[in-house]
């Protein structure tokens, strides 16, 4: 079997399977090792169905004889198999409790009877999965409440006599999808490439179309109970993990979707962009006592001013006067792309061309006037210890110059690399509380080939001994700091972090 494409390189394609002429013959793997060999087995289907009347498949490598063997009207699985998973999906439990088990050692279906009529239905419906999945939902199983008496519950905690409906968690590609649509953010497309929604700018692609890398899963994928992609899954393990909680507290993402919600309110008295909010989020609206509580929350965060912690580093620009040994201004830098700090959103920028800051390095700027610059403020006053690497990693261009600057002057050391490491260790120097130490990366020569490491630890004790601080630029290397939702926004998202948004009920 080959996959092949006589397609230009740059159009859409898919893997295509094609069949050998002559396929081989398939032998058993003793103890599933490829190099001990058993006896030959032929191409057929499984003798738990046919019993003793199969008989080797015949046409080519067998696939589509396969196929038409498991959609036979005298295979009881097939129909069963499927009509058992979307059962399943859209009540909350299966009929068959094991998915992906019907053998003797499964248990066995709650409703036999149930079970079996669902699967002749969708054999006389041509094999529609929407004519079942129609068929369930209209039914009184389905539209049942999912409140329950304590008697009921006592009698059947598991509902397997489906006296009620199932209360269902929704799962995490329909809680993003959810928080989209409400912000109405929702793309509605339908095929295309996948995308990475981890990463801002976050993609208002369904999630259904998310990037996996099966041997890298993004850990919020893993927080929500993600299907793994590389094991068998057949059903969705609920878990209440504390990463969930704080990912829904502090993911840009779900910050980003409750400012949206928020600006598409109307502007009017408080009570009824208080109705809007609720019906955009809950689809309903808030009875008497949510109504005062949200009031009140209202009026008291207007009096609460929130103050965010002050990051230690800065990144940016500035002009650098060589001789001196001066940084004569600093800007900080207008762009952050999620990994890097620069000019704009693409390389080189208009105004300051190839400048970038990194968290392990950069690239110079293009002339004296946009040296690059990375600077961390002093807390508190002591002895500043630095041990550093300035590295440039090619023989091309004429290589770059680091020096350490401390307030802008006061030059503690300069250092020019091409092709080489140069270590840079500084210990005992004195230092004041609101001081700045200036990282500053410049071009020698051209502005080619300037690309640069000079990963960064600095230990800072205080005067009298009695404490000590560290800070490793590469780990402390962030974005700008998230600004405070307003009150609105923050009531907006703890509606969507509420159990009514995330639970179908």
């Amino acid at each position: 079997m080959f996959a092949s494409s006589h397609e230009p390189k740059d159009a859409p394609s898919s893997l295509r399977l094609v069949d050998k002429e002559q396929p081989f013959q398939p032998v058993v793997f003793v103890r599933g090792s490829p190099g001990n060999r058993g006896e030959k087995v032929p191409r057929q289907f499984l003798q738990v169905v046919e019993r003793e009347d199969r008989t080797p498949f015949q046409q080519g490598s067998g696939r589509l004889e396969m196929a038409q063997k498991i959609v036979a009207a005298d295979n009881p699985l097939t129909a069963r198999v499927w009509s058992n998973r979307v059962w399943g999906h859209l009540i909350g439990n299966h009929l068959v409790r094991t998915p992906s088990d019907f053998g003797v050692r499964s248990d066995p279906p709650t409703h036999p009877e149930l079970l079996d009529w669902l699967a002749a239905s969708l054999e006389e419906n041509d094999w529609s999965t929407k004519s079942l999945i129609r068929q369930i939902v209209m039914s009184k199983t389905y539209r049942q409440r999912s409140e329950a008496t304590a008697q009921i519950v006592e009698r059947d905690p598991e509902n397997r006599l489906l006296s009620h409906m199932n209360r269902r968690r929704v799962d995490f590609e329909a809680l993003r999808d959810r928080m989209l649509s409400v912000a109405d953010h929702l793309d509605p497309a339908i095929g295309g490439e996948s995308v990475k929604i981890t990463e801002p700018p976050f993609p208002n692609r369904r999630t259904i179309y998310a990037f996996i890398d099966r041997q890298n899963l993004p850990g919020v994928f893993r927080s929500f109970d993600f299907a793994g992609p590389d094991t068998h899954a057949p059903v969705r393990f609920e878990t209440n993990v504390p990463q969930q909680a704080l990912f829904l507290l502090n993911s840009p993402f779900v910050i980003e979707q409750a400012e949206a919600v928020t600006k598409q309110l109307p502007e009017a008295d408080v009570r009824t962009r208080l109705n809007s909010l609720y019906r955009q989020i809950l689809q309903r609206d808030p009875s008497a006592t949510e109504l005062q509580l949200a009031t009140d929350y209202l009026k008291q965060s207007k009096q609460t001013d929130i103050v965010l912690p002050e990051n230690e580093w800065d990144y940016g620009y500035g002009h650098i006067a060589p001789e001196a040994g001066l940084l004569l201004s600093f800007t900080k830098f207008p762009h952050f792309t999620g990994t890097a700090w620069q000019g704009g959103a693409k390389l080189p920028d208009e105004k300051l061309g190839w400048a970038t800051l990194n968290k392990s390095g950069g690239h110079a700027g293009n002339d004296l006037m946009h040296a690059v610059v990375r600077r961390w403020k002093v807390p508190f006053d002591g002895r500043v210890r630095i041990k550093s690497t300035l590295r440039h990693d090619t023989d091309q261009g004429d290589g770059v110059r680091g020096r350490i600057l401390l307030s802008g002057g006061d030059q503690q050391g300069v250092w020019e690399v091409h092709n080489r490491q140069q270590p840079i260790n500084l210990r005992e120097l004195p230092v004041k509380k609101g001081q700045t130490i200036d990282f500053v990366t410049d071009r020698i020569g051209n502005h080619s080939h300037d690309s640069f490491h000079w990963p960064v630890e600095i230990t800072l004790t205080k005067t009298d001994g009695s404490g000590r601080q560290s800070a490793v630029a590469e780990a402390d290397f962030a974005g700008p700091a998230p600004q405070p939702l307003d009150s609105w926004s923050q009531l907006a998202q703890v509606l969507l972090l509420s159990n009514e948004f995330q639970f179908v009920d």
